[in-house]
């Protein structure tokens, strides 16, 4: 099984190493695309001996920073970020080496269980008729994290309740997406960032036919800021009411 990891970083001293570290483990070949960072990034990348590292230099802006106080996913934080994870994607197409999955990550995870993704690799060698699984990712509080890329909405439900193992969905991301390679290659999907407006990831994966959830696959994140953690509180909050309506009803 030949795989290529993808991440995207900016500013990432303090998980980067030893996340990198954990990844290395499966004797793999690694692409970074790095944005400007202004601390140890660059000087950790330099060192790591991963298969390739890409530097952009954009601006001195995180994404985050590319929207106003109230936006949480504006059309410039959107759209940067598809573009920097299109060079990753490009970078892995344009090495000449045909892998069997790709897996984009995000780095700056606390916690995963490397049983749970070596699973969802395996899950993918035994249904070839799937595109793409993702998990369903966590805060450091436990509350569920990148519910907004899942579509459709009805399909949180199942996934945050893990009523079953695996959902299909349309779209989901979960800090852990693994595409197929040779649906990647048939479909020349590629990250819009010209323009959408909406989260990255939907548009992308409108370019597959068959997309899963893996619901006990749930990396932990690092929090992220008190305004965004309430939204995401209002998120549950809002799913868990659904649910109970949604059982009383079938009670009658």
């Amino acid at each position: 099984m030949k795989i290529a990891f993808v991440f995207i970083v900016k500013d990432g001293e303090k998980y980067l190493e030893k996340n990198m570290n954990t990844i290395k483990k499966y004797n793999q070949d690694i692409y970074a695309v790095e944005n400007n960072s202004t601390d140890n990034t660059k000087i950790i990348l330099r060192d790591s001996g991963i298969k390739k590292v890409i530097t952009l230099d954009l601006d001195n802006k995180s994404s985050l920073e590319l929207c106003s106080r109230n936006e949480d996913n504006c059309s410039k934080r959107v759209r940067r970020l598809a573009y920097i994870r299109q060079r990753g994607i490009d970078a892995v197409i344009n090495s000449g080496v045909v892998y069997d999955y790709v897996c984009m990550l995000d780095m700056d995870f606390l916690e995963y269980d490397e049983k749970g993704l070596i699973d969802m690799f395996q899950y993918m060698e035994t249904h070839k008729d799937v595109d793409g699984i993702f998990g369903m990712s966590t805060e450091r509080n436990g509350l569920p994290y990148d519910t907004s890329a899942v579509t459709p909405t009805r399909k949180l439900i199942p996934i945050i309740t893990k009523l079953n193992r695996y959902v299909r969905v349309d779209s989901a991301f979960s800090g852990f997406g693994i595409y197929r390679y040779s649906s990647l290659w048939d479909t020349g999907a590629k990250y819009d960032y010209k323009n959408i407006n909406n989260i990255e990831h939907i548009h992308f994966n409108n370019n597959f036919n068959k997309l899963i959830v893996d619901t006990q696959f749930n990396p932990r994140y690092i929090s992220l800021s008190e305004s965004k953690m309430r939204f995401r509180i209002l998120v549950s909050v809002v799913t868990i009411i659904a649910i109970v309506i949604m059982m009383r009803r079938l009670k009658r």
